[in-house]
């Protein structure tokens, strides 16, 4: 199991498009992914969806959690994933 974090405290430098891609990439290497946007914004969320509309099913599952949420949900949802 791998769990990964996009994270920085300035907005714009591209953290939403840099955890999509990787989410993207784990995926056409045959693992399960979950992404989580943690962001109140739900930009990944918001582009998921956007894509599943474009594409057909991302392949993916993405939800949004945010707050003290994030980590005891997180480690919860880790063992259903590659």
């Amino acid at each position: 199991m791998v769990i990964l974090a996009v994270a920085n405290t300035k907005g714009g430098v591209g953290k939403t498009t840099l955890a999509v891609n990787i989410a993207v990439a784990r995926l056409r290497a045959g693992l399960d992914v979950l992404l989580v946007d943690a962001d109140e914004q739900r930009t990944a969320c918001d582009f998921s969806t956007l894509r599943s509309q474009e594409l057909g099913d991302t392949g993916y599952t993405v939800v949004a959690l945010t707050g003290a949420s994030v980590r005891e949900q997180v480690l919860k949802l880790a063992a259903k994933y590659d």
